[in-house]
């Protein structure tokens, strides 16, 4: 099961993803897939269109990936919110291999 929790405060915004969903073999595994391409999306975001890879902490490896940075206005809240929608997109359709925890403040 991939596991993730999302959290935001009055400082800093962020989020760690552990695990994998085992909705398929390596490679075929849809699941994996749309978290991937979901957490690197706003990763190259915050980096191309806002320019903050200076004030990135990331840390990506197989099964793994922890992005974190100070709160820095509403850009950087709408993709937050963007990311975690299409999580809950994929809460809702593969409850069974994906599981989303939300800590705000």
């Amino acid at each position: 099961m991939i596991k993730i929790v999302a959290f935001r405060n009055k400082e800093h915004i962020g989020f760690e993803i552990k695990g994998h969903a085992d909705y398929d073999d390596h490679g075929y595994d849809i699941v994996c897939a749309a978290v991937s391409i979901l957490s690197h999306t706003i990763y190259r975001s915050l980096v191309v269109n806002l320019d903050l890879e200076d004030e990135l902490d990331v840390e990506i490896k197989d099964g793994f990936m922890t992005l974190s940075l100070a709160r820095r206005g509403e850009d950087v809240d709408l993709l937050f919110d963007t990311f975690i929608e299409g999580i809950r997109s994929l809460e809702e359709g593969y409850g069974d291999f994906i599981k989303l925890t939300l800590e705000e403040e």
